[in-house]
């Protein structure tokens, strides 16, 4: 039975530009052996090197809108100036609850930048399910989209502490953050 796909020999999926299985396997392990090489880099670093190679090509591809390699670093370094002016430290706990467009990995990558430790959470949990994540995250912190509020409010009665709550979008913002403030005001209620 020929099927017309095993009988493809390697030079025509060559020929189209697509690399062959032991190129793509030298090329993780040359980008394994750099993580391993510095383990202290980050993956805010990672968009910073590209930003600066190629810093129009897309990073980022949403039904939002697509942000380029440069316009994702701008947005973590933005986060991240945002999270040292409220005095997030390294260690701190941020829970980010925030549908999964590009600001949010440009948040959770900003917090991480500055030493935070972002908790990511999921937007379907509520009430004492949410409530049991963001205890066990031990959270500081809480970055809520403005959309997800309600959700939030029918966990607030089962949390152990009382994070700091930040609200992320919205026009009934109570507050800019001057200075480092992301796309979306971020506003403390």
């Amino acid at each position: 039975m020929n099927t017309g796909v095993i009988d493809q020999s390697t030079n025509d999926r060559q020929s189209r530009g697509k690399p062959s299985a032991a190129k793509s396997w030298l090329k993780a392990i040359e980008l394994t052996s750099r993580i391993e090489a510095d383990p202290n880099r980050l993956f805010a670093d990672v968009v910073e090197d590209w930003a600066k190679r190629q810093p129009d090509r897309p990073a980022l591809i949403s039904e939002t809108g697509t942000f380029s390699y440069r316009t994702l670093a701008d947005r973590i370094n933005r986060y991240a100036r945002w999270a040292l002016s409220i005095g997030i430290e390294a260690g701190d706990t941020v829970c980010l609850i925030m549908q999964n467009w590009p600001d949010y990995i440009a948040a959770w990558l900003g917090i991480s930048k500055v030493g935070g430790v972002v908790a990511l959470i999921n937007t379907k949990l509520v009430g004492r399910s949410l409530s049991h994540c963001i205890n066990v995250a031990d959270a500081d912190h809480v970055i809520l989209a403005d959309d997800l509020a309600g959700i939030f409010e029918t966990a607030r009665p089962y949390l152990n502490g009382a994070p700091k709550i930040w609200m992320h979008g919205g026009n009934d913002s109570k507050a800019s953050i001057s200075g480092a403030e992301p796309p979306s005001t971020i506003a403390r209620s």
